[in-house]
Formats: C-alpha cells, sequence, structure tokens
C-alpha cells in the first residue's frame, strides 16, 4: 500500500488504513453522505461496503485511508494509478499522475479541519512516493459536492478541465 504519512506538526491530524470490518460503518456514514441522496431507497449496506472494500484492497497495492481530526472521521482518501481509473477519459493522462479520492465524512463546520487534514495527506503522499508528481480527481457539481470543491480548492487543488458538470481537479507536487 503506498503509505500516507502525517508529520506531528499537524496536531490531532491521524490517518489509517481502511480495515473491515472496524471501518464499516465510518465507510456507510461517508458513501450515504456523498454517494446517495437522502431520498434514495438504495443505500450502502454494511455487506456491499465490504465486499467492496476487500476486493479494492485485496485488488491493488494502492490505498484507501481514513483521516480523523482527534478522533472524529474527516473523509476517506482512496489513491491509484491513472491509467486503472476512467479519468483519462477527460484529460491526456502522464505516468506520474495518481488518482485521488476524496469523500467527506463532515458537514462545513469542520471544513477548516476537513482542508487541514487533506494538506497533511497530500504532504505526507508527495514526501512518502516520490512517483507520484500530480494528483488528480473527478467530481460532479452537485450541492452535496459544493463543500469538497472548496476543500479541494483551498488545498490547492485546479481545475484541469471541465466536461459539462464533471470537472477534473489536480494538484502538482
Amino acid at each position: 500500500m503506498l503509505p500516507v504519512y502525517i508529520r506531528p506538526s499537524y496536531k490531532g491530524i491521524a490517518a489509517r488504513t481502511v480495515s473491515l470490518p472496524r471501518d464499516a460503518e465510518d465507510l456507510i456514514a461517508i458513501h450515504s453522505k456523498s454517494d446517495y441522496s437522502p431520498l434514495s431507497p438504495v443505500q450502502p449496506s454494511f455487506s456491499t461496503i465490504e465486499l467492496f472494500y476487500r476486493r479494492f484492497l485485496d485488488w491493488s497495492s494502492y490505498g484507501a485511508y481514513l483521516l480523523s481530526y482527534n478522533g472524529t472521521t474527516l473523509f476517506l482518501l482512496e489513491l491509484m494509478p491513472v491509467d486503472h481509473t476512467e479519468l483519462g477519459n477527460y484529460y491526456p493522462a502522464a505516468s506520474f499522475d495518481y488518482s485521488i479520492g476524496v469523500k467527506l465524512g463532515v458537514d462545513g463546520d469542520m471544513i477548516e479541519e476537513a482542508v487541514r487534514g487533506l494538506l497533511a495527506a497530500l504532504e505526507g503522499i508527495f514526501t512518502e512516493n516520490q512517483g507520484i508528481y500530480r494528483l488528480v480527481l473527478r467530481i460532479t457539481y452537485s450541492e452535496e459536492e459544493n463543500l469538497l470543491k472548496v476543500v479541494l480548492e483551498r488545498a490547492g487543488f485546479e481545475k484541469l478541465v471541465e466536461v459539462g458538470e464533471e470537472v477534473v481537479y489536480a494538484r502538482w507536487r
């Protein structure tokens, strides 16, 4: 798994590798908040989350991490090479690009902590993984994801390309 090291200077911020069944409740809450409408009859369950993350973690040597601030889970972070994703359909990907998935687990009242946590994670990713020069992710504009857009931009991500409601953001080393 790619390491995500958090420097001690980021007091209160911690990163841990996703582990099942320990993290299933956090993962369900995060996916419910970021991937599903509250009115949707389909919601993530323990079995679907467990199946997905067991396959994801067994399949790849990359990673899924939960970042927290003083014990409160801020967000889920996933890393993998861009060529293992659909991001290459949106822009000409480079070999040093990695896809970073960020799914917030908090509301606007913890935006500063989320930004600080993401900055800590980015520093750790770039420091510990010398072959990664650019982190790229795609979001679809919606009411729920406006907060994610704010967090990304405050953490130094910039629009790389925009196709309709799909926006690819990138952050260089």
